[in-house]
């Protein structure tokens, strides 16, 4: 069971990220060096998304 709970967090599309979860990801990939992927340009757009939504309400 253990596995399927694991492989249902990495599956979990951007856009269902919060935003903690957003910067746990983010900071995950910048200790790897993998700041030049486009997983972690998505998630940086993603970023910038949710900090406009927030602050326009």
């Amino acid at each position: 069971m253990a596995e399927t709970k694991d492989a249902a967090k990495k599956n979990k599309k951007i856009n269902r990220f919060t935003a903690d979860e957003l910067q746990k990801k983010i900071e995950e990939l910048e200790k790897s060096d993998a700041t030049k992927s486009h997983y972690y340009r998505q998630l940086q757009v993603r970023r910038k998304e949710l900090q406009n939504t927030s602050t326009s309400k």
